[in-house]
C-alpha cells in the first residue's frame, strides 16, 4: 500500500512542477489526464484518447511506392522513388522481363532467330523426330563411348 503522507514532485518539460501524491499516482488512469490538443490536431480530450486516436491513425497508413523517396546515388538507377526503381529493375538492361525480350547474338549458331526465346523454339524446332545423340549434337554435345557427355570442339 503506498504511503499516503509521501510527496513526489513532477517536472513537465517546461520546468513547471507540481505536487503529487503517491496514492494518486500508483492509481492514475490515461483516461483521467486530461489532453491539450489544440496544436495536435486530434479531437482526443484526455491522454487514453489520444492513444487510441492515435493508433488508429497509424493502422490506416498507406504509402505507395512511389510516395517513398529512392536514393539513387550508388545504384546507378534513374530512378528517384521506390515504384520508379522497381519498374527500372524489372526493365532490366534492355527490357529482359522474359526471354523474348532478350537478345540473342546468332552469329555463331546458324540459327535464325534474334532473342533467347526464338532461339530456344527454334532448337525446340529442329530436334524433333531427331535421336537423342543428334539432339545433343545440335546442341554442341555428344556421347562417348562410355555415355559420358562431352563438349563438341569448335572448328
Amino acid at each position: 500500500m503506498p504511503n499516503q503522507d509521501r510527496i513526489d514532485t513532477y517536472e513537465f518539460p517546461d520546468g513547471t512542477q507540481i505536487p503529487i501524491r503517491d496514492d494518486r499516482v500508483d492509481n492514475l488512469k490515461a483516461e483521467d489526464v486530461s489532453y491539450d490538443n489544440n496544436d495536435s490536431g486530434l479531437q482526443a480530450t484526455d491522454v487514453q484518447d489520444a492513444i487510441d486516436e492515435l493508433n488508429s491513425e497509424i493502422d490506416n497508413i498507406s504509402v505507395d511506392a512511389d510516395q517513398v523517396d529512392y536514393d539513387n546515388s550508388t545504384s546507378g538507377l534513374n530512378a528517384t522513388d521506390v515504384q520508379a526503381a522497381l519498374d527500372e529493375l524489372a526493365a532490366g538492361a534492355g527490357g529482359a522481363t522474359s526471354a523474348d525480350n532478350v537478345s540473342y547474338d546468332n552469329d555463331d549458331s546458324g540459327l535464325a532467330a534474334e532473342e533467347v526465346q526464338s532461339a530456344l523454339d527454334e532448337v525446340v524446332s529442329d530436334m524433333k523426330g531427331t535421336s537423342s545423340n543428334e539432339a545433343l549434337f545440335h546442341l554442341g554435345f555428344y556421347l562417348d563411348e562410355h555415355g559420358g557427355l562431352c563438349q563438341v570442339n569448335s572448328i
